[in-house]
């Protein structure tokens, strides 16, 4: 049986703990601002795709090479390393 790394189990309750106050957020929001909270809202959607899809053409670019492979492949031999 596979043991759950600690940085694992971090990101697991991060990404648990923003689902839940998602949604808390997000009428507080509209009740503090009423018209403009949606246009907000709308706009961290479309600015949220990019990253998403950024995440989505690494993930299909090589799929035999890792991600730190990648990276490196994609942006050069020195950005690849900054962004590693």
């Amino acid at each position: 049986m596979k043991k759950i790394s600690y940085l694992s189990l971090i990101t697991f309750v991060m990404i648990i703990t923003g689902v839940m106050y998602f949604d808390t957020s997000i009428n507080i929001l509209k009740e503090d601002v009423e018209i403009n909270s949606w246009l907000c809202v709308i706009l961290s959607y479309i600015i949220g795709i990019i990253p998403l899809l950024f995440t989505i053409f690494i993930a299909n670019y090589e799929p035999e090479l890792n991600i730190f492979q990648k990276i490196k492949k994609i942006y050069g031999k020195y950005i690849g390393f900054i962004i590693n």
